[in-house]
């Protein structure tokens, strides 16, 4: 009886491993021409199907019909007609039930396997630059599809545009739940952007998610992020330096709307000879507009797709969005804001609620910070308060210079713009007339470019006249043009200097009446203050510092 039960466990281990793969493989390659024709997002061409016992091997043409592609596409100016470009893809089918697995867990009961390769000639020579990267779908009993893609480089290059990924990419996820539910993760050693003179970069990034989809364009669950390192390098050719981040971010949907949590801790912040950090963050979020939400990365992803008509665009639309996505009763709660500088600490708690009776749907930003009820501790050094003083003066988005200073400002860049133009005139006729050397021309344009300051210049062009490359007429106009646009480089330099020493003095001198009015305690070296506002009246240490009322 034994032998019969270990004979019948052996003739089905035999069944599942050696016939069914073969009848798997025969109902796969009818669902699977079945399933091309229903895709409507693509077009597929089967160049080839050959089937054996326990794989198929495949050969496609793709042909990507998706309109949001297609924006895409033409953006990139890489197509002349409007076609999307044709990818050729090399298919591996293992049959089911019994799958191996290039990763964990290493077998698989299923139906099948199916590793893509798909290979980029229509990208060859174009913007992208890049291996063939491996599409590996697993397709199991469950309703899920399990998906792997890898890659080892990818680059972009598109004018003054550069993207990459320099040591590869992976990126694992799981379909489930009727194509609702995503969950995966993403690894990456190395990853880079420039663009218009800023760069960022970023070190072994490593990102796990598991999301729902709520809306359209409206992913919640839980997303967590960790990057070692990211690079961050401004116009002047300057690094600011993150080291050891890590966000958080846990966001659902409940009647009464988004509700979440957020959390960012950041180690450090290096900029030059200074860092400052760790900075901790943490805040819950509560009652926010998910329509509003879905229609800011419905927003977003248009703008990815098509790019910006004008400049600035996407910030204003943004500021239309931002105080519709408060719902009455929301609320938002900073459990933790702490920043540590060598110039003293920052620390704040608290919460911010918008009413939920007698609620008004703020039309601006302004209107929607008027319009909450606020309760927040914060406490600061005085080392501190004076460098936030001093940079809060030369931003242009808290402080906009006046329009009478503003006007004489462009009429001083018009000057010296004109004045820029009239020195490369000059040196192109040198070159053009063979008074000077092609050598020598780039020297000069590369010094007006660079703003060399005008006595670097004097000397450059002095040394020119005495190796007898420059008349003295044309010596003195080089000169005279250059210091004219120094003058006029230093008009716009002073203008905006005076105007930010003027906002800084106005901003100690109100912090010193704040002082004297108790509505700052000082508490040693450090400065702290209870900020509270109900129904537009703004408090600090429960002193009246606004009145909404009074403004009307």
């Amino acid at each position: 009886m034994k032998v019969r039960k270990v004979l019948a466990g052996l003739l089905g281990i035999i069944l599942l491993v050696t016939v069914l793969p073969g009848l798997f493989g025969l109902w796969i390659k009818a669902y699977y021409r079945h399933s091309l024709v229903t895709m409507t997002q693509v077009s597929v061409k089967v160049e080839k199907y050959q089937r054996h016992w326990f794989y198929s091997d495949v050969r496609l043409q793709v042909k990507i019909l998706n309109p949001d592609f297609l924006t895409f596409w033409k953006s990139l100016s890489l197509s002349t007609n409007g076609d999307s470009p044709i990818f050729s893809v090399q298919q591996k089918i293992f049959h089911g039930p019994w799958l191996f697995l290039r990763r964990d867990p290493h077998y698989l009961l299923g139906v099948a396997l199916i590793q893509n390769r798909i290979q980029l000639q229509a990208l060859a020579n174009t913007v992208f630059h890049t291996n063939d990267f491996i599409y590996e779908q697993e397709i199991n009993f469950f309703g899920e599809n399990l998906n792997v893609v890898r890659f080892n480089q990818l680059s972009l290059i598109k004018s003054d545009t550069q993207l990459a990924f320099d040591n590869g990419l992976k990126l694992s996820y799981r379909i489930s739940d009727n194509k609702n539910k995503l969950v995966g993760k993403i690894l990456s050693d190395k990853f880079y952007y420039r663009s218009a003179g800023t760069a960022f970069m970023l070190h072994s990034f490593d990102t796990k998610f598991s999301l729902y989809s709520a809306m359209d364009n409206l992913w919640l669950g839980k997303i967590l992020l960790h990057v070692p390192e990211i690079i961050y390098r401004n116009n002047s050719n300057e690094n600011i330096i993150f080291s050891d981040c890590y966000l958080d971010i846990n966001t659902n949907l409940s009647s009464d709307g988004l509700y979440g949590d957020r959390s960012l801790l950041i180690k450090s912040i290096k900029m030059g000879e200074q860092s400052i950090g760790p900075i901790n963050l943490k805040i819950h979020l509560t009652g926010f507009n998910a329509k509003t939400a879905d229609e800011f990365f419905a927003l977003l992803k248009k703008i990815i797709l098509v790019g910006e008509l004008y400049q600035s665009q996407f910030r204003q639309k943004i500021l239309l969005l931002l105080p519709k996505v408060v719902s009455p009763g929301a609320e938002l709660v900073f459990d933790t804001l702490s920043v540590v500088t060598p110039q003293g600490n920052f620390y704040l708690y608290g919460k911010i609620r918008w009413p939920e009776k007698n609620f008004i749907q703020a039309e601006e930003l302004l209107d929607l910070l008027e319009g909450a009820n606020v309760n927040l501790f914060l406490k600061i050094s005085k080392e501190l308060v004076d460098t936030v003083i001093y940079h809060a003066a030369r931003t242009p988005l808290l402080f906009q210079i006046s329009s009478l200073e503003l006007h004489r400002v462009v009429a001083a860049e018009q000057a010296a713009d004109f004045s820029s133009r009239h020195n490369l005139l000059i040196v192109s006729s040198l070159e053009e007339s063979g008074a000077i050397s092609k050598a020598t021309a780039e020297a000069l344009i590369a010094l007006q470019t660079d703003n060399a300051s005008l006595e670097r210049y004097s000397i450059y062009v002095r040394n020119l006249f005495l190796q007898n490359e420059l008349t003295l007429p044309m010596t003195y106009l080089l000169v005279s043009q250059y210091a004219y646009l120094n003058q006029k480089l230093n008009e716009i330099e002073t203008i905006i200097n005076h105007f930010h020493a003027t906002k800084e003095k106005e901003l100690r001198t109100q912090l010193k009446q704040w002082l004297k009015n108790n509505y700052i305690t000082q508490d040693h070296n450090d400065y702290t203050a209870i900020l509270t506002q109900e129904q537009g009246v703004l408090k600090l240490n429960n002193k009246v510092v606004f009145d909404s009322k009074d403004s009307e």
